[in-house]
């Protein structure tokens, strides 16, 4: 795999997650085809360990689909955080269309860095971004509809802008304080209604 990074200063987009067909790896091939034709600045970053696919690899089927720019196409195979984390940050955009997903941490990872973010809907990402506002949802499997939302970002710099702080602003939510702070409260809400209802029927 090629893992010559993209020049200094060059814009980029980056996928990171397993290369599997679950995280729907292959629908992002097809639809970052047209983006970098339309943005040929553009490069295309994919950092994950590689899975089966078809009669290969999927890091195979991704660079046959993207082999008119493959010159822009750069695959790192699972990196540590400490080279994985700055990678991310900087992004142009995050790409993360996965079929299902749970919770999804890369979702959260990419916004809290500030890295404007497309996702799936549908499933964990969903429960994540808000759409239009901390990232962009869009149908799991749609090629079209990823690289139509790509294609749009991309020559949107305030737009750009806005889901940067938007995701910003979203990921403080996830904040392991908060989380345990609204818990809390939820907690004690749920007791005083119990007793409440105790002291009620007694």
């Amino acid at each position: 795999p090629r893992e010559t990074p993209p020049p200094p200063g060059a814009r980029y987009a980056i996928y990171f997650g397993r290369l599997e067909e679950r995280k729907g790896v292959h629908v992002l091939a097809r639809a970052m085809a047209p983006v970098l034709r339309e943005h040929p600045d553009l490069w295309f970053v994919l950092a994950g360990s590689d899975r089966r696919y078809g009669g290969g690899s999927m890091r195979e089927f991704v660079r046959a689909e993207l082999r008119d720019s493959s010159e822009r196409v750069v695959t790192y195979d699972l990196l540590p955080p400490s080279r994985l984390m700055p990678l991310v940050a900087g992004a142009t955009l995050a790409i993360l269309p996965s079929i299902w997903e749970a919770f999804g941490f890369v979702c959260l990872e990419a916004i809290a860095l500030g890295v404007p973010t497309i996702a799936t809907s549908g499933s964990g990402f969903a429960e994540i971004i808000e759409d239009g506002v901390s990232g962009v949802l869009v149908p799991p499997g749609d090629a079209p509809a990823i690289g139509g939302a790509a294609t749009l970002l991309l020559s949107d710099p305030e737009k750009l802008a806005a889901l940067a702080l938007g995701g910003r602003d979203r990921a403080e939510q996830f904040d392991i304080r908060r989380i345990c702070g609204r818990l809390e409260d939820l907690y004690r809400a749920i007791l005083a209604t119990a007793c409440t209802g105790a002291r009620r029927d007694g």
